[in-house]
């Protein structure tokens, strides 16, 4: 009998091609593989890919759970609290370990950021907020000020207020990583506490250490950076505030100056 195998990371299903039991087997593959693994925008395998191997993790914001979940079925962790202040991402986020079988794995909790969550977890995401409440939520739970912990951080926007609030209170940028989603770049941040105050440029504030990264993405991110900063000074033009325009075109300069020719 004429047949297709198909194969995956873990498995092997046959389909029939010339007999009605094709549509069988067909519809029996998607109700297998929809309950066999979750899949990460980029923004989000970004953060993954900065969560420490074996780490007890804690997803604050978690939404629909996908980070904790995808981390446990690839054997990035094997234990993980998903955190959300809202009664119904925190459902939306329970209903995915208990789809993927991960009750044991993965806790839920209701939680204003990092209130009740666990403090000895190691590694901590808190994305897909803006980044003045990252800086809240970090500034509300002092044990975080450990250097063992890995905090992955996200924001949506004002990125500038997030890096000068952990330059200013003992938190050391290790790494910053852009991920694009469609037009649109993200930035993901990996940081930990230090101890040591800094005070950070107008261009560090902005572009952080893509202004050090030579990756494609971290110059689009350093471009779009720039870009943004000449928008600013046009619309300052118009209003005739020609002395701020000027600041903001020697910082849209100062930025390019990084870019690669």
């Amino acid at each position: 009998m004429p047949g297709c195998l198909v194969r995956t990371k873990k498995y092997a299903i046959i389909y029939f091609i010339n007999t009605r039991k094709r549509k069988v087997w067909y519809r029996f593959a998607v109700l297998f593989f929809t309950d066999m693994a979750v899949t990460l925008t980029k923004r989000l395998a970004t953060v993954a890919e900065l969560v420490r191997g074996g780490a007890y993790f804690a997803d604050v914001g978690t939404d629909h759970g996908y980070l904790p979940v995808w981390l446990v079925q690839n054997g990035r962790i094997s234990r993980a609290i998903a955190a959300d202040i809202n009664e119904k991402p925190l459902a939306s986020a329970q209903k995915t370990i208990e789809k993927h079988h991960l009750e044991q794995q993965i806790v839920t909790i209701c939680s204003d950021g990092l209130e009740n969550v666990d403090p000895s977890v190691e590694d901590i995401a808190v994305a897909g907020m803006g980044g003045e409440l990252i800086a809240q939520i970090i500034g509300r739970a002092e044990w975080i000020k450990n250097p063992q912990k890995n905090l992955l951080l996200q924001p949506m926007t004002q990125a500038a207020h997030l890096r000068r609030y952990l330059a200013e209170n003992g938190f050391a940028v290790l790494r910053e990583q852009p991920a694009q989603e469609g037009r649109r770049l993200y930035i993901v941040l990996q940081a930990c506490w230090d101890g040591k105050k800094r005070v950070l440029s107008d261009a560090e504030a902005l572009a952080g250490r893509c202004l050090e990264q030579t990756d494609e993405l971290s110059q689009r991110y350093l471009k779009s950076a720039a870009d943004k900063q000449r928008k600013i000074a046009a619309g300052l033009k118009t209003a005739e505030n020609f002395t701020e325009a000027k600041r903001r075109e020697a910082l849209a300069e100062e930025l390019e100056r990084f870019l690669l020719k």
